[in-house]
């Protein structure tokens, strides 16, 4: 396939496929590995930068989550009754809500103690 159909191709299905995954993108009149984004050719090192949150439901995965090799640093922030524990590791951020302030507490103590955790209180 000649490189100006493939790269067509390629624009084509990332407009009209915006969520399809794709690995090999047309730049500099050669392929490198990366994934097209609304007719945007975004080059990556295998993950992208600066991914959308994620919520966690389960209080047990969040912990795995916060003992990962990847996990970078921590933030609680307090609302009235309602506290966010959020974790920062290399591909997302991800956060957990609980409306129970002892559940909260007890969960403070459960983070990591490598871990570099910032107390927000609003």
């Amino acid at each position: 396939m000649e490189t100006s159909c493939m790269r067509d191709w390629l624009l084509w299905q990332a407009l009209w496929m915006p969520n399809k995954r794709l690995t090999w993108v047309f730049t500099e009149k050669k392929f490198e590995h990366g994934i097209i984004h609304h007719g945007k050719a975004l080059l990556a090192k295998g993950l992208m930068q600066g991914s959308h949150p994620k919520q966690v439901q389960d209080i047990k995965q969040f912990l795995e989550i916060a003992r990962r090799k990847d996990a970078k640093s921590g933030r609680i922030k307090k609302n009235g009754s309602q506290t966010k524990f959020k974790v920062r590791c290399s591909r997302y951020l991800y956060t957990l809500v609980i409306n129970d302030a002892a559940k909260a507490e007890k969960l403070k103590q459960s983070l990591p103690p490598t871990l570099s955790i910032e107390t927000i209180k609003n």
